[in-house]
């Protein structure tokens, strides 16, 4: 959920830069994807399966290698998902030519369902706020005002809501999810993995056109734009030998074309700590 409540603030300033430069920062016209010819149900692994071969033992974090990379992701995801509780902070930016936009990002999940923030401050000033309460099924977004500080928000009372099914409808992604790419054996291109003090790190340069097909609906339902056309999206996360998602962070490059094409960097890096 909280990756959609970014999205619009990153595409607002790529929008509003390309604005103020026109034609001088079109680097090129890409040709628009067509992400109607992938299926996520045949991009995605069977994760239920993965999960429940970590449960019994038949995956082990001693044995992981590079070419595990995907698989050590759904299951830290999965672990995530049967999470009592979860704190998660993110911090990042996005630039479009001149533009720098500041992105700080929050989602807490409970036994009772989660709530999430996402403030952007810069050129455009955005503040988002989600609550979903796992019990009816219900998710209410709210827009609000971002205060002088620039880490804080004033909100309305008057929300928009829906269910999961409703949302997943209407901006192709669920609430929820760590991030709303696509990672499976299938749109993971390269990996590496290296051993880290608290235990292993895997960086995955994936597919940029397989791994976006829902997270490029949610950008342009949410954003009244065309679909964007990625040109790199590299994912970094660590666990520990439990495999508990210690950190992880996203860098992307894609452009989107309104009239000119603008070209937006993005780097968003995530801690999770699991005590409240």
């Amino acid at each position: 959920m909280k990756k959609k409540l970014m999205i619009t603030a990153l595409v607002l300033v790529a929008v509003f830069c390309g604005y103020i430069l026109g034609n001088v920062i079109v680097n090129k016209i890409n040709g628009q994807v067509d992400y109607s010819k992938y299926s996520e149900s045949t991009l995605r692994d069977n994760e239920e399966t993965i999960y429940a071969n970590y449960k019994s033992g038949k995956i082990k974090y001693d044995s992981l290698k590079s070419s595990d990379a995907a698989t050590a992701y759904i299951i830290t995801s999965m672990k995530i998902k049967d999470a009592s509780y979860v704190k998660i902070n993110g911090k990042g930016s996005v630039q479009a030519a001149i533009a720098n936009q500041n992105i700080l990002d929050y989602f807490e999940k409970t036994s009772t369902g989660y709530k999430s923030e996402t403030l952007s401050s810069g050129f455009i000033k955005i503040a988002d706020k989600t609550e979903y309460n796992s019990k009816s099924d219900k998710l209410t977004l709210y827009k609000g005002s971002l205060n002088a500080d620039g880490t804080s928000a004033t909100y309305n009372n008057n929300g928009k809501t829906y269910t999961s099914a409703e949302y997943k409808k209407e901006f192709g992604v669920t609430p929820g999810e760590l991030l709303h790419h696509i990672i499976s054996s299938k749109t993971v291109t390269t990996a590496t993995i290296k051993t880290t003090a608290n235990g292993k790190q895997y960086t995955m340069t994936m597919d940029p056109i397989s791994c976006v097909i829902n997270y490029a609906k949610l950008m342009s339902k949410t954003s009244n734009i065309s679909y964007p056309t990625f040109n790199h999206v590299i994912i970094t996360f660590e666990i520990d030998k439990n495999f508990n998602l210690l950190r992880y962070s996203t860098d992307e490059e894609y452009v989107i074309n309104y009239g000119f094409s603008v070209v937006c960097k993005s780097v968003i890096n995530f801690s999770v700590s699991y005590k409240k």
